[in-house]
């Protein structure tokens, strides 16, 4: 982390300006919350930048203690980035318990409409001496301790939510989703952007690209689709005419998942806020298209 030490990474991005450098390094997403420093990198010849994402969900943040990656603030980080020019490379980790079987469509789809230049997949690997690998060890969840698949690659674990291969087939998915022609072209063709930087994007993904041509055909299971359509924020807000307006919209938010080490067949569904009859007719239909393409059983949690 090139500005782990702030005060130490001013001075010395003062002192690459005169040598006409161009460089990039990698660092932390809260780099942007700086702008001197950002400004000083851009100014000092810095182009590119790797930044450990990780994941877009929260709560995965939050179970590894990664606290200083805010979901929220995501999309704004990332603008200031490009807007001094840094190419953003992304390190994105599946695997983690609040990860289900949409999480690779659903992070890739994140990752495009931002624009993020590159990112690089890698399924959850709990490294020797490490926290995460005593927890699993503890838990039963290790499937082999032959260090030589401890590499990114291959999932040495029993995830939470859904097998191992299919916890390997979607990232290799998001690999190739990534670096496919129309995915290329949609995060590197921004507004206003310089013809030498679009040509070093477009150069760097095609290297991307030859890379990724040689990796395993990756997949989506038919589940991913039914994430996505049962996981949602509804509100009320609809007005019908003769009604009163009101003030503010119930909402109903529902956490879709999966306990695979415990019911496997089953699909879980967590809800919070306001179940109306608004928001229960909503979940309703979405229930009901869900129960007509899965075989699975589904279980309701209705929070407190």
């Amino acid at each position: 982390n090139i500005t782990g030490h702030r005060k130490y990474a001013k001075a010395l991005f003062k002192a690459l300006a005169p040598l006409g450098k161009n460089w990039g390094s990698q660092t932390t997403l809260n780099m942007a919350d700086d702008p001197e420093l950002l400004d000083l990198a851009a100014h000092s010849g810095c182009s590119s930048m790797f930044v450990g994402l990780e994941t877009i969900n929260e709560g995965n943040l939050k179970s590894v203690n990664k606290y200083f990656n805010q979901v929220h603030k995501y999309r704004e980080q990332f603008q200031k980035f490009h807007d001094r020019g840094i190419l953003m490379n992304t390190g994105i980790i599946f695997g983690f318990d609040g990860d289900h079987e949409g999480v690779f469509e659903k992070t890739v789809d994140f990752l495009e409409r931002n624009q993020i230049e590159l990112a690089q997949f890698s399924v959850l690997t709990p490294l020797p001496g490490t926290r995460q690998l005593e927890r699993l060890h503890a838990d039963g969840r290790l499937t082999t301790m032959d260090w030589r698949h401890y590499d990114g690659v291959h999932c040495v674990f029993r995830p939470m939510q859904m097998t191992p291969e299919v916890l390997e087939e979607g990232c290799y998915w998001a690999w190739q989703a990534y670096y496919s022609i129309p995915s290329i072209v949609r995060r590197i063709l921004k507004p206003g952007e310089k013809v030498l930087e679009m040509a070093a994007n477009m150069y760097f993904n095609w290297a991307y690209r030859r890379m990724v041509k040689r990796l395993p055909t990756g997949s989506l299971t038919p589940l991913a689709e039914i994430f996505d359509h049962l996981q949602a924020e509804i509100d009320d807000s609809g007005h019908t005419p003769g009604e009163p307006e009101r003030a503010a919209a119930a909402i109903l938010q529902i956490q879709v998942g999966r306990d695979y080490l415990h019911c496997k067949d089953a699909l879980l569904l967590r809800l919070e806020g306001v179940l109306n009859e608004r928001t229960a007719a909503s979940l309703k239909d979405r229930i009901i298209t869900a129960v007509k393409t899965t075989d699975n059983d589904l279980i309701v949690h209705c929070g407190g």
